[in-house]
């Protein structure tokens, strides 16, 4: 059984010859906490952002190990957890009616009434409708459609797309995903969804157009112009490029997988996702340096220079 809900806003279209696992937040109740498996040499206890990997390493993008959604909770949230009854909810029938409810509502930004569809744990959880939508942004990114692709009993496969995007609060969020939902019923026979159980693995673009990405970013720096596709903040090294202005041609070498040195500046910025999610093209000639490039919906975008 299928079942879509678009709202009249523009979607990316997405690629991959499969869902690469996890979003998203990197504070407060993340969308994904990681587990450990981003191959970086990080310690677990840096490991505590967004999304939680169960399987290991994605190699490449549109290929990866599925998160769990919003494992970690903040202070605030936990307190609210342990105050009285969960708040009533929106009193779903079935564990579809309950994921569909809910994204439906996420789809139209009525947060208040998604909120009704999690589940009473999830509610007593935030506490309220306003306590969700203060934690939100930590937790899900907004939803522009999505599909239901399978109904297994308590869980719920759905293609979900989201507004993909880069920032240092919430990290990398991609354009789109597969997301299995899991819903618990509760003594009163309704049905909500639980974060902690779902999981989500998001869908990247393959690495195709990430050597193209940094051969137009290398040009241009080359006609000391600056690039479209870069980041006005670089991390790393960012010095390194402007040797880059005035410089002979250069040579340019497949794309490869972030080392893990060089990763640890991009997860300390844009989190765990982005970090796992980047591609590194080394430059050769009068100027040696990495360029670092991240997909945020199908645009590889250079948020990185290394040595």
């Amino acid at each position: 059984m299928e079942r879509t809900a678009v709202v009249d806003r523009p979607e990316a279209e997405h690629s991959g010859d499969e869902p690469v696992a996890p979003p998203w937040r990197r504070a407060g109740r993340t969308v994904l906490a990681l587990v450990v498996g981003l191959v970086l040499g990080l310690t677990a206890a840096l490991l505590v952002p967004r999304l939680a990997d169960r399987d290991g390493t994605a190699d490449t993008p549109g290929v990866g190990a599925g998160r769990t959604l919003a494992e970690e909770r903040t202070a605030a949230a936990d307190a609210a957890g342990d105050a009285g009854p969960a708040p009533a909810g929106a009193g779903a029938t079935t564990a579809e009616e309950a994921v569909t409810g809910f994204l439906d509502a996420e789809v139209e930004r009525d947060l208040g009434i998604s909120f009704g569809f999690l589940s009473a744990d999830e509610r007593r959880l935030y506490g309220s409708p306003a306590g969700w939508v203060g934690q939100h942004a930590d937790v899900l990114g907004p939803v522009l459609a999505y599909e239901v692709l399978e109904v297994r009993a308590a869980e719920i496969v759905t293609d979900v797309r989201f507004e993909a995007g880069l920032d240092q609060v919430t990290g990398l969020t991609p354009g789109a995903a597969k997301i299995t939902w899991t819903a618990v019923e509760a003594d009163d026979g309704t049905w909500g969804v639980d974060l902690d159980e779902s999981v989500i693995e998001p869908v990247f673009p393959t690495d195709d157009g990430a050597a193209a990405a940094a051969r137009r970013w290398a040009d241009a720096r080359r006609a000391c112009e600056t690039p479209g596709n870069e980041r006005s903040a670089l991390v790393g090294s960012p010095a390194l490029a402007d040797r880059l202005c005035n410089a002979a041609e250069v040579g340019l070498s497949d794309v490869e997988p972030v080392a893990a040195a060089d990763a640890q500046p991009i997860f300390r910025s844009y989190g765990p996702t982005a970090a796992n999610a980047s591609r590194v093209v080394r430059v050769s000639g009068p100027v040696e340096l990495g360029v670092v490039l991240v997909p945020i919906g199908e645009t590889w975008t250079v948020i990185a220079v290394v040595p």
